[in-house]
């Protein structure tokens, strides 16, 4: 691998962080609001059933249980895990950018010898 080869690949993983930056915030901020959905709700269920007179020993299992609110919690979670997947994308662009460039200061060293 020449040191035009390094470069290019050294720019390639540039761009894929400089990318991959911002879908993170925007990932971020959908996991922030996909949270507040759900706790939202989940609150007003729990009132609803306190109005109704539920017993509070059950008003969990069946606030969570109710098909809205499990459907907020999947779609947090969703949001959560593509959050997450974001973050680690950029560690990897990370690491292998790391590595393409101790390759090309070596292969400089090396050429100047």
């Amino acid at each position: 691998m020449n040191g035009q080869d390094l470069m290019q690949q050294i720019e390639h993983y540039t761009g894929l962080l400089n990318k991959a930056v911002p879908e993170f915030k925007d990932r971020g901020i959908k996991t922030a609001e996909t949270e507040k959905a759900y706790r939202v709700a989940l609150r007003t269920e729990f009132l609803r059933l306190k109005a109704d007179g539920e017993k509070v020993t059950i008003m969990s299992d069946m606030a969570r249980g109710k098909e809205d609110i499990a459907e907020l919690k999947m779609q947090r979670d969703i949001a959560e895990t593509l959050y997450k997947s974001a973050q680690e994308g950029i560690n990897v662009y990370k690491k292998q950018l790391d590595t393409v460039m101790a390759i090309y200061k070596n292969e400089w060293t090396q050429a100047k010898r």
